[in-house]
């Protein structure tokens, strides 16, 4: 399925502290209002998510409950190689 033209930049934010995915939702769709951004708490939410919002970018924390945000980007490469990546760490 190719992303509809018209619609804007779908990001996809994986974050599993809810406090902290909500923060940095709120700040990216206030700096960033012509994006759609989604958030998720784990690899397992993302994969469920992803063929629906055929996302842009999936920005995602390495360390996730269960599978790790590698196991993510290995699937996204396989089944969604135009989204691109972004892996990110406190560690």
């Amino acid at each position: 399925m190719v992303a509809d033209s018209a619609a804007p930049p779908t990001v996809v934010l994986g974050e599993d502290e809810d406090g902290l995915r909500e923060s940095l939702l709120d700040g990216l769709s206030a700096t960033l209002p012509e994006h759609a951004f989604h958030g998720i708490g784990s690899v397992e939410d993302a994969v469920a998510a992803l063929g629906d919002l055929q996302p842009t970018l999936e920005v995602s924390d390495v360390r996730l409950p269960g599978q790790s945000g590698v196991d993510l980007l290995v699937y996204l490469k396989e089944h969604h190689p135009a989204t691109g990546v972004i892996l990110m760490s406190a560690y």
